[in-house]
């Protein structure tokens, strides 16, 4: 039974850069006095709906003002290509004009930017910069990335201790990623003494956040019983979470329940669709053990497995 041993950082954020972009001009707050508060709300609830002229309207008029929420907003909208011409270059300039008045989603947006060099030369050094100005905020995704800039030396020498500083720090904001990472400094031991439990417990939180790397090694602990009371039940739980998610590892660790009828009631074609699927998304370890379903003779020779 396989945990998930994922650890590009760097992927992991691509994934979810969309995500982080479109969602926090939803958390944006104008502070434009109450006039001003009903110009931004009409532009949320514009944006919302996709209406995005409107919205650009009414954070135009606000960012006019020098309010950053509505200014941040407008660099999401350039970043995105919504309601305007996609453009990085102005994206860049509303960012780093909000992050100058205090905006953390832009402090955070401009040092993601740097940080991957999306649309922008890759500046390290920059990121460190802006991730810096929103960790003082306690932004939890500022932290978690100024934690992996430690850790992999980039903008600064690597110190894997004042990694692990941040990322207790973005954990206890509430950053899925650093849960995770904690998580797995408690299970291996090391700067952290090791604590089966406590890993255990931060994968917990991180998984109820929809973390599928913490889903996936809360799974394996389920199905083996280390750091938590065993249960085949709450392992096929945590699997299926991840699996929807595109967990190759806990594709092949459903498609190993169903075949050892554990948790489940034993279906070698289940097994089958679930090792057909991951082999799809270019699994050589599923494809391997697909052929192997195949070869002792737990599947029909003619059986053309399904999309699951």
């Amino acid at each position: 039974m396989n945990g998930d041993k994922t650890n590009d950082w760097v992927s992991k954020m691509r994934k979810l850069l969309n995500a982080l972009m479109i969602s926090l001009i939803i958390f944006c707050l104008s502070a434009a006095g109450a006039e001003g508060a009903g110009v931004f709300e009409r532009g949320i609830a514009a944006f919302g709906s996709g209406d995005y002229e409107t919205a650009f309207l009414c954070f135009s008029e606000l960012a006019e003002k020098g309010d950053a929420a509505a200014t941040g907003n407008l660099g999401t909208m350039y970043y995105r290509g919504l309601g305007v011409e996609q453009s990085y270059e102005k994206a860049e300039a509303y960012y780093t004009a909000a992050a100058d008045e205090g905006n953390q989603e832009a402090q955070f947006n401009l040092a993601l930017m740097y940080h991957l060099g999306t649309g922008v030369e890759k500046d390290y050094r920059k990121a460190m910069f802006y991730y810096g100005m929103a960790a003082e905020k306690n932004n939890a995704n500022a932290l978690n990335n100024l934690a992996t800039m430690f850790e992999n030396g980039l903008g600064t020498e690597p110190d894997a201790e004042k990694a692990l500083e941040y990322y207790l720090k973005a954990a206890e904001a509430g950053s899925a990623n650093a849960l995770y990472t904690v998580g797995n400094q408690y299970l291996k031991g090391g700067l952290l003494e090791q604590d089966d439990q406590k890993a255990a417990e931060y994968f917990m939180k991180s998984a109820e956040k929809g973390f599928e790397f913490a889903q996936t090694n809360l799974g394996t602990m389920y199905y083996t019983g280390r750091g938590v009371e065993q249960s085949y039940d709450k392992a096929f739980e945590y699997f299926s979470l991840a699996a929807a998610q595109g967990s190759l590892t806990s594709m092949r660790n459903l498609a190993y329940m169903y075949e050892d009828g554990k948790g489940v009631l034993q279906d070698y074609l289940k097994a089958a669709d679930l090792l057909w699927n991951a082999s799809r998304m270019n699994d050589p370890k599923a494809e391997k053990e697909l052929k192997r379903l195949y070869d002792e003779g737990l599947i029909p020779g003619d059986y053309k497995p399904k999309q699951v």
